[in-house]
């Protein structure tokens, strides 16, 4: 039969609750040393971001400021650019209107010179007659300038007397001018010195063809003078 041994311990509870207690408080400076090196970190980590946003901020606005200024200096260009194509339009409008007395005033000369190279031929006359056609059917405008060419030039006045024949029917066709203008008179008053232009319309009827046109120029006074010329239709308004 085998004898069992004991064994006998000592049992210390100061020890025991001494070590227990610097456990603990080691854990507990561990975790306070763990939560203020933290603590600091994230303070350090708080900063940088802080000052990391405060240059964000200022780039922000200084990126702002220059979008500003660069829409600024676009509206300005864009308004400069209208400035300089109206002023264009403005150059281009007025040498136009230069370029149109220019032709305007060559035309006068022209006039005048065709006038002056006609001299030797006195007293009244029919200087030139123009027809052009007009947008409507048989409606046609016409200038007529008379000219005098005397050693005493004096104010001549008087009567022109426009009619269109049709000669191509059987019976030919004579239109005056209340025919064909709606006026009630006949023919048309002059009064000059010099020359006169003459303008006018009248509208063929429906039907009518035609073949020539006749001005008779008929002045007033002591010693009238009667001029009369004829054209072919087609030489007019070709």
């Amino acid at each position: 039969m085998r004898v069992k041994k004991q064994v006998i311990r000592q049992h210390h509870p100061v020890r025991d609750l001494t070590i227990a207690a610097i456990v603990v408080i080691a854990i507990g400076a561990s975790a306070y040393a763990l939560y203020v090196h933290a603590a600091s970190w994230a303070q350090d980590e708080l900063s940088a971001l802080q000052e990391e946003r405060d240059e964000l901020m200022t780039a922000v606005g200084a990126l702002g400021e220059g979008n500003t200024q660069l829409r600024e200096r676009v509206a300005i260009l864009a308004r400069a650019q209208q400035v300089e194509g109206k002023a264009y339009e403005d150059v281009d409008t007025y040498l136009r209107s230069l370029q149109d007395e220019v032709l305007a005033l060559k035309e006068e000369v022209a006039f005048y010179r065709g006038i002056v190279s006609d001299g030797k031929e006195k007293g009244l006359k029919i200087q030139t007659f123009v027809v052009d056609k007009e947008t409507n059917p048989g409606a046609y405008r016409f200038q007529l300038v008379l000219t005098q060419h005397l050693k005493r030039v004096q104010m001549i006045s008087g009567t022109v007397k426009l009619n269109v024949l049709d000669d191509q029917n059987k019976r030919p066709t004579t239109l005056l001018l209340s025919d064909m203008s709606g006026e009630q008179a006949n023919s048309l008053s002059f009064e000059f010195k010099f020359f006169q232009r003459i303008e006018g319309r009248f509208t063929l009827p429906d039907g009518f063809n035609p073949d020539r046109l006749q001005i008779q120029v008929v002045s007033k006074g002591k010693t009238p003078a009667s001029v009369e010329k004829s054209f072919e239709w087609r030489g007019l308004t070709s």
